[in-house]
């Protein structure tokens, strides 16, 4: 296992069909985007859309029955990370018509309807109503990337992003319809300004709010975003990421929801790959049967011994665990998935532990801290 590598085909188009395997039941995939190589010096345009056509190919062939809701990483724009604006297109050649077309058209057409391509092709984002109850609202949250650089032309709400998100809540609050938001960046890595409208967003709408999804870090991670009076408000869930990069072991994510899109609880799977590797050594003769093992590392509930998923059960949770040093401890384990080769392993002092568990509370910016 070297750290700095991202991991083989194989191993994708393994770890996708072991999940439709051991999983027949799931009723919905939350898919927070990056399907590209971390080589970033050796991408084009058309390595972009290649590696995003291999990895919604195989989805779309293993989960044939099964709605899948997409949205776009950092990866996904080339040069990485850079989200032009609609309102810089207007006025250059630099645009974002390339990849939002082609998705929106091609690649995820089947998973898009009409009004969803339309809307998409404004920003890299759209709505879709799972239920009479349920919406769930896919952000091009790349436009609050802190390393978004196009964010500086307009710094307050590019491509009214955020404005749109506020229209489909409003109309979601007076349907009476609760709302999951799937987006890749998480509120660690947006920019100030982006991550206090988010925040105050989220305060406004809590009551309809269920849960934000994203991925991003390929750590497993959370970030309980507080208000101004210090109230906790909304959870982000971090998935781990199925590459190993950097230092990490392979994971993915199963929630249970009910019919409003509230989560119940979650579990994580987790691929020990160091463990696998060593297995593989000694098993030349069987390689080609070879299958590795996918094992279940913890559920939320149990693990964290929570009551419930609530903003404030983990509220709870973030001032319990700063004070008990086993459950800090439980929860650093799960964000690397127990990689020994993880470089902050050997040096996972106590300091570090707890400044993993601090760094969950997530307020804003401009809030004045005590």
């Amino acid at each position: 296992m070297n750290g700095d590598c991202d991991i083989p085909y194989d191993l994708v188009s393994n770890s996708i069909k072991q999940i439709r395997e051991q999983h027949p039941d799931i009723d919905m995939i939350f898919w927070t985007g990056d399907n590209v190589p971390h080589d970033i010096w050796n991408t084009s345009k058309e390595m972009v859309i290649k590696h995003n056509q291999i990895v919604a190919d195989l989805m779309r062939e293993t989960f044939k029955d099964v709605p899948i809701l997409p949205a776009l990483g950092n990866h996904e724009a080339h040069p990485i990370n850079m989200y032009v604006p609609i309102e810089v297109s207007e006025k250059s050649n630099y645009s974002m018509e390339w990849l939002y077309n082609i998705m929106a058209d091609k690649i995820w057409s089947e998973w898009l309807n009409e009004e969803n391509r339309k809307t998409f092709k404004k920003g890299g984002y759209y709505s879709r109503m799972i239920n009479n109850g349920w919406k769930v609202i896919v952000l091009n949250s790349n436009a609050g990337y802190r390393a978004n650089f196009w964010r500086m032309y307009n710094p307050i709400d590019p491509d009214n992003h955020l404005q749109w998100l506020i229209n489909e809540l409003d109309q979601a609050e007076r349907n009476g319809v609760f709302v999951s938001i799937l987006g890749h960046i998480p509120p660690s890595d947006m920019y100030e300004g982006w991550l206090h409208n988010y925040i105050q967003i989220f305060d406004r709408y809590s009551h309809i709010i269920t849960g934000a999804y994203n991925g991003h870090t390929h750590n497993d991670e959370l970030a309980v975003m507080y208000n101004q009076q210090g109230r906790p408000i909304a959870i982000n869930y971090i998935s781990g990421s199925l590459t190993t990069y950097s230092y990490l072991n392979p994971s993915y994510k199963i929630f249970k929801m009910n019919s409003r899109g509230e989560p119940l609880n979650f579990d994580v799977f987790f691929m020990d790959l160091d463990h696998e590797n060593r297995l593989v050594a000694h098993n030349h003769s069987r390689l080609e049967k070879y299958q590795p093992r996918w094992l279940h590392e913890f559920d939320a509930i149990d693990s964290y011994q929570l009551k419930n998923l609530s903003s404030v059960e983990w509220g709870k949770f973030v001032d319990n665990a700063i004070d008990d040093l086993d459950m800090a401890y439980t929860y650093s384990q799960h964000y690397h998935r127990h990689s020994r080769l993880f470089p902050d392993v050997k040096d996972m002092t106590l300091e570090r532990i707890i400044e993993l568990v601090k760094n969950i509370k997530t307020i804003s910016p401009f809030q004045k801290t005590t």
